[in-house]
């Protein structure tokens, strides 16, 4: 999971939306919880903290993830309202097009309300 974390945050920070599939982050919140379990069951401090290590990462790595795609796609959604035609270079998931779709449609309108 990790190596794939990384792979995905090495296209993001090259500027382009890395092709996830709509479960990427339902799949990395289940291994979170697999993990968690695992924890609950290692035998040893040892292996606990290299569990917590492990967690840590994936969270971290997930949290980069996620802030990347957003503030990208708040920054898109900004610059269509205001006109200028950027193109998304990469893959959207479907409660990424939903969410654009929604901010876009209310900056339009809060647009609209003040300047016509």
């Amino acid at each position: 999971m990790i190596d794939e974390l990384m792979d995905v945050l090495g296209v993001e920070e090259q500027g382009r939306f890395a092709e996830i599939d709509d479960y990427f982050f339902v799949r990395v919140k289940q291994y979170i919880d697999e993990l968690r379990a695992k924890k609950r069951q290692a035998k040893t401090p040892e292996e606990e903290a290299k569990i917590d290590d492990e967690i840590r990462t994936v969270k971290t790595l997930v949290r980069k993830i996620f802030e990347r795609r957003f503030s990208r796609l708040v920054r898109l959604a900004i610059s269509a309202t205001l006109g200028y035609d950027e193109e998304i270079k990469g893959h959207l998931i479907s409660s990424e097009k939903e969410f654009y779709n929604k901010i876009y449609d209310i900056m339009v309108s809060f647009r609209e309300e003040l300047i016509g």
